[in-house]
């Protein structure tokens, strides 16, 4: 009994993860997070991973959406949580206030982790590029390969990219990751919806903490 409740409750933990780290690359959301299952919409979003890729390079990488006290948010994650949200079904301003939310959580939490000592090593980074590739290159994510290659024109400058957006992903993931077992130990008898509400409650002390100022916005 025991052994199905962790592994419920590292579902959760997943999930969370998955929810603020994954969305903004590819693969990691492909068919897990994501809503879209079906290929066009797949393909459409890859397309759009690549131009941000892309943009980055540019004076448009250094566009910035919001300033926090210790933290800035750039406009293309903003942009392209926006599509996101958009290629889900949701109308503009619904796809804005879901994408802004987004966004300064996902700084906030990034932030808090950097104070607590929270870093990612060149080392650290290429052990965890290393385990998306060999997620990347199993048979069942053989079009998600296909994908990559069509939009970016070489899996090599998808990778590139994904290393930038580990960058911060790593830290945010390891601190998650650390939270949640403070709270398993602090809470032996606590259910999933328990760790949740907590996380809920955490991640709006840090964005607050911040106090991000939205400084651009289409």
């Amino acid at each position: 009994m025991m052994q199905k409740y962790v592994a419920s409750r590292n579902k959760t933990f997943k999930t969370i993860l998955i929810a603020l780290i994954g969305i903004l690359g590819l693969f990691l959301v492909v068919g897990i997070y994501m809503k879209m299952q079906q290929n066009e919409k797949l393909k459409e979003w890859t397309k759009i991973v690549a131009q941000t890729a892309k943009d980055i390079k540019t004076e448009k990488g250094q566009e910035l959406y919001a300033k926090g006290k210790t933290v800035e948010i750039p406009q293309l994650e903003y942009e392209q949580m926006v599509e996101y949200y958009q290629l889900n079904g949701m109308k503009e301003e619904e796809a804005k206030e879901n994408a802004d939310t987004y966004v300064k959580e996902r700084y906030a939490i990034y932030a808090d982790a950097v104070q607590n000592g929270y870093t990612a090593t060149k080392e650290e980074l290429n052990s965890y590029i290393d385990e998306l590739k060999k997620e990347m290159h199993e048979n069942k994510n053989k079009k998600t390969r296909q994908m990559v290659e069509e939009a970016f024109g070489t899996e090599d400058a998808y990778w590139e990219y994904e290393e930038i957006l580990c960058e911060i992903d790593l830290p945010i993931k390891n601190y998650i990751n650390d939270l949640g077992k403070k709270f398993q130990e602090e809470n032996k008898n606590a259910k999933d919806e328990d760790w949740q509400k907590e996380f809920n409650k955490l991640k709006e002390e840090m964005v607050e903490k911040e106090n991000f100022q939205v400084i651009f916005r289409k």
